[in-house]
């Protein structure tokens, strides 16, 4: 398959994928079961690569799979009444960001009625457990204080369960009431589950079938399900809880466990552990390595309600990924699933996996077999249920796969304007706008600004605002995201925007905005400092820092750069401290190296008088020096996407490097200054060899040279003697 990258008309399609590293309230993507590498990849100059920053609210190859999944599920059954929407979602998002939006109420699944198999407290089976032995009025309190303490020994909810089979075996002379005996048995047949005794916790659950207390009878009656389950992944597993490459089930011992469980279904079809039993029968069907009955088991969870199925669908994606889809091989290849099924869901899915691309010199493993026209067209029968969603797939297939987006804007009719979108229309508009973007139509800002109103769903209108965001700076238009009525909110697009894109003037506009957030105001007002101060506005800088708080901290914990961050920090306790280290800008004079500078306030104060002033050029590279702004952030821009477009600041990225040149040359520089010059120009490639003050490259001849002249021509101060190599 040759490698497709975009050219200049494609550019715009990182839309998908890059918002980088500037957005800082979204953690990396860990991909499926298998760590980063799985499923969660990005648009990156045309192709997929691993470990990717999120996904979009756009079904789209670029997304994690299970982002896909999620998303064409809450179309079915709706998400959390608290899932919160609006500009401040991050418009890119990992699994974790999503599950949590969407499913803000979502609790561990974890059965009742038994401890699990884990060392910590399960604290759901303690309180069933409590629960219905405290209802009953024939076993004495003190019997029943024996038996919930040895309960919480089995389930670790107890502060000490030292001792417990000793504890266990002391109580059969201490239980004497009829039904506390039967909560003993059940103690007894628990005990010899988790002790894989499982002869002897099948005689205990099978006798206790037939006791008076109704939990007891429905809780053994499930729990010789759960043995025969056991039973059947016996030694599956390796310590890491990896399936150990050379198991097999054994079928007689999975059917088995298929009987044993569809019996408590059959008794109890409304039952305490009916929705864990269902979820066992898939766990048997994937260890038997069944995929037939397995994807006929996950299409019939799909159609599930959430609260019928007792798992919501992030939680039903993330197992389908791990049991089903199976995206990812030892080796890191991509391998092509092959799927018995005409679920449209699945096949949406994986039909979106299958669009993706590799990277140039990548092996043929790398990547999924590219899904064809002709086999998509196959499927065309399985969604007449779901014909929004084939059209789509054709069309998104036609743009990322076959590159012609005019063929979107005849699949994909204009409905951009709707009360409400639902996430498959989302998509097909959204790559409606993507599809006028690559015609270089003049409407496609228009059609994402008139798909705002119904963009109610979680995560779509910030990805509405990106996609704008990325139009007008491509158009140079950025101050247009920042008027009154502009529809762009998101502060982390708003933050990158300035930090990397604006001008002055808008720097200096949004640093006096009073109905700005306090954020933006700093990060306009630190940008616009740094990049007059580095760019050679000293006088600017001088009249602006002006607007810095009077309370700025000049502490050196409270400045440095590293606090720095062009969007706010999702960390509530960052709320209560400065956003941005404005007090950079206010520290006093500094003697570093015994080089003595003064305050940064008359280093520039000389500087607007004289820009050429050797003394106040080499003391600003002092404070950039001392204060770790080499390769600062604001210097290295973004490579790619959101705020990678060109500066409207003017100027060039500080180099201290070619100041410290510059002064070598100059004949009229002090022997003091030309010497430390030739110190710190040495020590730039310091001690790797590698350059840390920027500007053009020097040979290590070079630095061999100046090394020599500051030996030569300065022998007797410090910075001679504390040399001994040029790197």
């Amino acid at each position: 398959m040759s490698t497709i990258r975009y050219d200049s008309q494609w550019r715009w399609f990182a839309l998908l994928a890059l918002l980088l590293a500037g957005m800082t309230w979204q953690s990396p993507v860990h991909a499926s079961s298998d760590d980063c590498g799985s499923t969660a990849y990005t648009i990156d100059q045309g192709y997929y690569v691993s470990c990717s920053m999120g996904s979009m609210a756009l079904l789209s190859p670029g997304n994690d799979t299970r982002v896909n999944l999620i998303l064409l599920m809450a179309d079915r059954h709706g998400v959390s009444p608290k899932a919160k929407a609006g500009s401040d979602n991050p418009p890119l998002f990992d699994l974790s960001n999503l599950q949590g939006t969407l499913f803000p109420d979502a609790a561990p699944n974890v059965v009742q009625g038994f401890g699990d198999d884990s060392s910590s407290c399960n604290q759901p089976a303690e309180t069933a457990f409590e629960a219905a032995l405290k209802a009953e009025a024939s076993v004495p309190s003190s019997e029943q204080e024996l038996l919930v303490s040895l309960h919480q020994g089995l389930t670790h909810c107890s502060k000490d369960d030292t001792g417990f089979e000793k504890r266990l075996a002391a109580a059969v002379d201490q239980v004497h009431s009829a039904t506390g005996k039967a909560y003993l048995n059940y103690l007894q047949g628990a005990a010899a589950f988790y002790g894989y005794a499982l002869n002897q916790a099948v005689a205990h659950f099978a006798d206790l079938t037939k006791a008076d207390s109704a939990w007891l009878r429905e809780t053994s009656f499930y729990l010789l399900g759960r043995s025969a389950v056991r039973a059947a992944q016996f030694d599956a597993f390796d310590d890491q809880g990896s399936m150990k490459p050379d198991w097999r089930a054994d079928p007689a011992v999975v059917a088995n466990a298929h009987s044993a469980l569809d019996a408590y279904i059959a008794t109890y079809p409304k039952g305490l552990y009916t929705v864990s039993a269902r979820g066992l029968k898939r766990r048997m069907d994937w260890l038997s390595g069944d995929r037939s009955r397995l994807t006929t088991d996950y299409v019939e969870a799909i159609a599930q309600d959430q609260a019928a199925r007792g798992v919501n669908d992030a939680d039903l994606a993330q197992e389908i990924d791990r049991k089903l889809f199976q995206l990812y091989d030892s080796d890191g290849g991509m391998p092509t699933p092959h799927l018995d099924t005409t679920d449209p869901t699945l096949l949406a899915v994986i039909d979106l996996y299958r669009m993706r691309q590799s990277a140039a010199g990548a092996g043929a493993d790398a990547h999924p077999q590219t899904l064809t026209g002709q086999e998509l067209e196959t499927q065309r029968p399985h969604f007449a249920h779901q014909q929004a969603l084939f059209g789509y797939l054709e069309a998104i297939h036609a743009f990322y796969v076959d590159r012609k987006p005019d063929q979107v804007l005849d699949l994909i009719p204009d409905e951009a304007r709707q009360a409400r979108l639902d996430y498959v229309q989302f998509s097909r508009q959204m790559l409606r706008g993507m599809a006028l973007q690559a015609q270089h139509d003049a409407h496609a800002r228009d059609q994402f600004v008139n798909m705002l109103p119904g963009a109610a769903a979680p995560f779509q209108r910030s990805a509405l605002e990106l996609a704008i965001a990325l139009i007008d700076e491509h158009a140079g238009q950025v101050s247009q995201l920042f008027e009154a009525d502009s529809p762009v909110r998101n502060p982390a697009i708003r933050g990158i925007e300035l930090s990397y894109v604006a001008d002055a003037p808008l720097l200096r506009k949004q640093a006096q905005d009073a109905h700005a957030p306090d954020y933006e105001r700093e990060t306009a007002l630190y940008v616009l400092l740094y990049k007059e101060l580095t760019r050679g506005f000293y006088a600017d800088f001088l009249r602006d820092k002006a607007l810095i708080p009077a309370n700025a901290s000049t502490a050196d914990d409270d400045i440095t750069v590293y606090r720095f961050a062009p969007s706010p920090s999702s960390d509530p306790a960052a709320e209560n401290k400065p956003h941005q280290p404005l007090g950079v800008f206010l520290i006093g004079a500094k003697d570093e190296e015994h080089y003595a500078c003064p305050a940064l306030q008359d280093v520039a104060t000389a500087l607007a008088k004289d820009v050429d002033d050797i003394r106040a050029r080499m003391c600003l590279a002092e404070f950039l020096r001392v204060q770790s702004f080499d390769g600062f952030t604001l210097d290295a821009g973004m490579s790619s996407g959101l705020g990678s477009g060109h500066s409207l600041f003017p100027g060039k990225p500080y180099s201290r490097l070619e100041v410290y040149k510059s002064v070598i040359a100059d004949a009229k520089a002090k022997p003091e200054d030309k010497g430390y010059a030739l110190y710190r120009a040495i020590n730039c490639y310091a001690p790797s060899g590698n350059n840390s003050c920027g500007g053009v490259e020097v040979p290590s001849a070079q630095r061999k040279a100046w090394f020599q002249q500051l030996k030569k021509d300065y022998p007797g101060s410090s910075w001679a003697g504390a040399l001994s190599y040029y790197w």
